[in-house]
């Protein structure tokens, strides 16, 4: 384990209270990292059962360890999957969301839209995916977290995640270090989310981190272990971070060939050979991809739907109210 030294004028003189009061900094305000390497571990799926037993042959498998190597400062990030075996590069820098493949980059068009995530183009979603895994090591393990609205009393705290929904959370020690957090909607709810942590002998040799953070959600079955989140080595920024730490740019290679770009209506790849465009229409009908029918659409055609039953119905009706009865017409 790489040691790294806090950020505290005197390392010797910190102590467990230094701690409890840097997590929840860390969660209110998370700290600059420059450079962090950590690997987390999925204990069990959450999939249903139909789900499941359509996708037996991952449910079969031991749970697979991924690493990886990441910065972020603010919403600039970028996250390095080390695991994969071809190299993988997910970040955002501003407004601009990117992925750098093995030999290509591709750079999204838009920022990601929480309140329309399937609205985004799907270099913004890849980058917003990777940047809520950094966000689990960053945050505690608390993931989805909107640190700004996070308000502490005591070990208690309240806040919103990125939708907006709030919910309220309480912190129990252990020694007097952080060991538990628990999240509920509402104060009186039964949990929907627990992270349970452990610290290293040495507190402070990962920069105020913990050395492990288990996550615990909710299944059929109650609560139970989800994620398990291991740092390894977490280097606080000491001055600001300077753009350019989060730039595509340092993590291409002699191998990057192409330059792909997401645009609103149209894909664009640059390459050696030259320019090609081709509309995301034509690569959606390409891949069988049937486009989402907008809200008004699908209302119209809603009530052309119901208005075309109703009709028949209605003159069936109307025939069977205004028809006299055979034994009327014999008599």
């Amino acid at each position: 384990m790489l040691i790294c030294a806090s950020n505290h004028a005197d390392a010797n003189s910190q102590t467990s209270d230094d701690v409890v009061d840097f997590f929840k900094r860390a969660i209110t305000s998370p700290p600059d990292i420059e450079e962090f390497t950590a690997s987390s571990r999925t204990v069990r799926e959450r999939f249903s059962p139909k789900l499941a037993l359509n996708l037996k042959h991952l449910t079969n498998t031991a749970p697979v360890t991924q690493h990886y190597r990441g910065a972020r400062a603010g919403s600039d990030f970028y996250l390095e999957y080390m695991s994969s075996p071809e190299r993988m590069v997910a970040g955002r820098l501003g407004a601009k969301a990117y992925n750098v493949g093995s030999n290509a980059v591709y750079f999204g068009f838009e920022r990601f839209d929480h309140q329309n995530p399937t609205a985004s183009d799907r270099i913004s979603q890849a980058s917003e995916s990777a940047f809520q895994l950094t966000s689990q090591f960053c945050h505690m393990g608390l993931g989805d977290i909107n640190p700004g609205s996070i308000t502490w009393s005591g070990n208690e705290f309240t806040g919103a995640n990125s939708r907006g929904v709030t919910f309220h959370g309480h912190l129990e020690l252990s020694n007097n270090l952080p060991s538990k957090v628990t999240l509920r909607w509402q104060k009186t709810d039964s949990p929907f989310k627990v992270v349970l942590y452990s610290y290293p002998d040495a507190i402070w040799s990962l920069s105020g981190f913990p050395a492990k953070a288990t996550v615990l959600v909710l299944f059929g079955d109650g609560l139970q272990p989800f994620l398990e989140l291991n740092y390894l080595h977490v280097r606080l920024a000491k001055d600001a971070i300077p753009s350019e730490h989060f730039e595509p740019a340092r993590f291409l290679t002699t191998n990057t060939a192409f330059t792909n770009v997401w645009g609103k209506d149209t894909f664009t790849s640059i390459s050696p050979m030259g320019t090609s465009a081709v509309s995301l229409a034509a690569i959606n009908r390409a891949l069988g991809v049937k486009q989402p029918v907008p809200w008004r659409r699908r209302i119209i055609f809603g009530c052309f739907v119901i208005l075309t039953l109703m009709i028949p119905i209605s003159l069936l009706w109307i025939r069977r109210t205004t028809k006299k009865p055979i034994t009327q017409l014999k008599a």
